[in-house]
């Protein structure tokens, strides 16, 4: 009989009180109710991630119609533009300042046209600061947005070599009588 009440109380001492039930049933309950609230959160920010793309989206919109119109704009709605930092020499026509560059370079050949190599060589000199100055290749990357608009037109000789020896001319170029 001592064995069974020695069995009895170790039974007691393993068997769950009241209060531990109402604390595992508090505890499971606050990780259902936490993971539930941490869905829910994740479905708004998921819907707030969607809804400041659609408003990116539409400012980039703006910012292309802002360049268009912006040469017609009064010296008030410049005012308004510049305290929204609009920087607006970025808006003018759309290209990076590399390609600006070069653009530039060509306009100034007497022929509207250079190599490749010696549009580049041109472009580097330019810069005041050599270490700034962008590589070969990276030059040639931010230009392609002039043959893309069709502004630039690269002719690519037969026996060329490389690209740096491409003939890359304005499209369309007219000498300026000075």
């Amino acid at each position: 009989m001592a064995k069974e009440e020695a069995s009895k109380t170790q039974k007691q001492v393993v068997s769950k009180t009241p209060k531990q039930d109402d604390l595992l049933d508090r505890v499971i309950s606050n990780i259902t109710e936490d993971r539930m609230a941490l869905k829910e959160q994740n479905e708004l920010i998921d819907k707030a991630k969607s809804y400041k793309a659609e408003i990116v989206g539409r400012i980039k919109d703006l910012r292309r119609d802002l360049s268009t119109f912006v040469k017609y704009a009064t010296d008030e709605q410049l005012e308004r533009i510049k305290e929204l930092d609009i920087n607006i020499d970025d808006l003018g026509n759309g290209l990076n300042k590399v390609a600006q560059q070069a653009l530039d370079i060509l306009q100034k050949q007497t022929k509207g046209e250079a190599t490749n190599g010696d549009l580049y060589q041109m472009y580097h000199a330019l810069q005041q600061n050599k270490e700034d100055a962008e590589s070969y290749t990276s030059f040639n990357i931010k230009c392609r947005s002039l043959f893309n608009s069709q502004r630039l037109i690269r002719i690519e000789p037969k026996d060329a070599k490389s690209s740096r020896e491409h003939i890359i001319r304005i499209n369309g170029f007219k000498p300026t009588t000075k």
